[in-house]
């Protein structure tokens, strides 16, 4: 699809959001995310927003979609802010959405914002430790990563395969270099 067509198509779905109060999710999500694709995430988020105002609950899909955005273009705070808004609207998917923002946050190398979305978690899911903990290893930071493993025993959970094998595949990596 050209660039001129991919416009006309957002702009015609745009124009019928903002009239029709009974459009489901996944037209905001297709809106939101071809905002997002389209570098236009200021649009988007003022879309999201609309979405929250006319009571629809946003699906991971969406919240995802729009963090996953914000992070690529650098907006951390943004990001964050959404999760945030997620939080205090008391959504159900706020494991499912700290954890997209802890894995894009590793791959863009921002551990340390990812290890503070964790601590801001009361009780952080073992899938967000995994996907930490998987971020660290790949990003060569063996020692952090089994010390995020350890909080995580202390906090209860209990290591998953994948994890043990994030770890031993990091420390291999290590050796041969």
């Amino acid at each position: 699809m050209q660039d001129k067509e991919f416009e006309d198509a957002l702009h015609i779905l745009h124009c019928i959001a903002i009239r029709d109060s009974s459009l489901d999710s996944a037209i905001y999500n297709i809106l939101i995310g071809g905002l997002c694709k389209a570098g236009k995430l200021e649009k988007a988020h003022i879309l999201y927003k609309k979405l929250l105002d006319k009571g629809h609950r946003p699906s991971n899909a969406i919240s995802s979609t729009l963090i996953n955005g914000h992070l690529r273009t650098d907006n951390i705070e943004v990001a964050r802010e959404t999760v945030n808004e997620i939080t205090k609207n008391d959504f159900t998917k706020l494991a499912a959405n700290l954890n997209a923002l802890i894995n894009a946050l590793c791959k863009v190398g921002r551990v340390e914002h990812a290890r503070m979305s964790l601590r801001e978690m009361k009780k952080p899911d073992i899938v967000c430790y995994i996907t930490l903990i998987g971020g660290l290893c790949k990003l060569g930071m063996v020692d952090e990563a089994v010390n995020q493993l350890e909080k995580m025993i202390s906090n209860g959970r209990t290591p998953a395969y994948a994890l043990y094998s994030s770890l031993i595949k990091a420390f291999l990596q290590i050796k041969e270099s």
